[in-house]
């Protein structure tokens, strides 16, 4: 081939449409991203005439919080750390967290803002497949919103349902089971409960079942996730909520013991007292926390023990496995207090004891009314 001027003009601009086309190629690219990622945002609610403007109202407001401030630092934390977005620029991090978290959902609510019905099926969102509404109402604190969508139909007792590495299928919150235990996506809102309540009262008057998901609610409604608040278990337990074991070894486990619950809940319902749920039973999970408690959480942690015994609880109930892959407690509650070695260790003349007298006092009660 000759090396003529023009041979070299011919591959120069060969190269620069080359160039030219990869760099428009890279731009599309990148407009298309923006837009997947923030054009989902456009638009506004468009109203059918049987939203009021109280309803109309509240709804922009839960509109306008979806769009911007929903992903938080701390959910924006949790979702960088689970889809390993580290090195991601911030913005876009959260844009991309907000599109698979969100756009679903606010797609979903434009559709029912025009139609004046509420009552769809559930979207698939970061967070599992049947997300609607009216829970991201729940869990972002719009009370407002939430009443004007179950008002036009929706569902109350709609929940989330995820799939596991196994593609194990289990259930997660619903709108109650989010108002209950006030584990909202958002660290600013605390909303008391006397204000949850009123949302609650109102689900309840519209067809939610505080028993249909009983497993949710033991997850979601959780002593441990109420932050130190219990009025909403007495509150479904005087709405007719029946406990489950689980739950009431969480009101057993938990540091400071609610004597009060534990009471109402065996109260509500007897047959919770040798439920072996969480692969134990309520008395054997007493009886890990007694072996394991300071001296000064004993008194308390007998009174529990009294609470259990009174209403029927067996100290020779084992629970059997449900499956292969589980490792059920098989210590009888006696046997594992015996484990607190520096009570049962101690011999008749006192030599070697540590502790004070009075707890290795309510200690060897504990054991004599076990051995009963």
């Amino acid at each position: 081939m000759i090396d003529s001027p023009h041979s070299r003009r011919k591959w120069r601009h060969i190269a620069a449409w080359f160039i030219g086309c990869t760099f428009a190629l890279l731009l599309l690219t990148l407009a298309g991203a923006a837009w997947w990622l923030w054009g989902w945002q456009w638009g506004s609610p468009v109203f059918h005439e049987s939203w009021t403007e109280d309803e109309k109202t509240a709804l922009r407001e839960f509109d306008t919080y979806l769009c911007e401030p929903f992903i938080d630092d701390i959910s924006l934390k949790s979702a960088i750390h689970e889809y390993e977005l580290e090195t991601w620029p911030r913005q876009i991090a959260k844009a991309y967290t907000t599109k698979i978290f969100v756009a679903p959902v606010r797609e979903q609510l434009l559709e029912i803002t025009k139609s004046g019905h509420a009552n769809i099926p559930g979207c698939h969102t970061a967070l599992g497949k049947g997300a609607t509404p009216a829970i991201y109402a729940s869990i972002t604190a719009h009370l407002r919103a939430l009443k004007a969508l179950i008002a036009h139909g929706a569902d109350p007792n709609a929940c989330i349902s995820i799939s596991d590495k196994d593609e194990k299928t289990m259930t997660g919150d619903t709108p109650m089971s989010c108002l209950l235990s006030g584990a909202f996506a958002t660290s600013d809102k605390r909303v008391p409960w006397e204000e949850r309540r009123a949302a609650a009262d109102f689900l309840l008057a519209h067809g939610a079942d505080l028993n249909k998901h009983d497993h949710i609610i033991a997850l979601s409604c959780s002593l441990a996730h109420m932050h130190g608040d219990d009025e909403p278990w007495f509150w479904v337990i005087s709405k007719g909520k029946k406990i489950s074991g689980a739950q009431l070894i969480h009101a057993l486990t938990l540091g400071k013991l609610n004597l009060s619950l534990i009471e109402s809940m065996l109260h509500s319902t007897p047959e919770v007292v040798n439920a072996c749920d969480n692969r134990e039973t309520p008395l054997q999970a007493l009886a890990l926390k007694i072996r394991d408690a300071e001296e000064e959480e004993l008194p308390a942690l007998e009174q529990a023990l009294d609470l259990l015994l009174a209403h029927g609880a067996s100290p020779t109930l084992r629970p059997e496995p449900r499956d292969e892959y589980e490792f059920p407690e098989r210590k009888l509650p006696l046997d594992i207090l015996l484990e607190k070695r520096n009570f049962a260790t101690c011999g008749m003349d006192g030599e070697g004891c540590e502790g004070d007298d009075e707890a290795r006092n309510i200690w060897q009660r504990m054991c004599d009314k076990l051995q009963q």
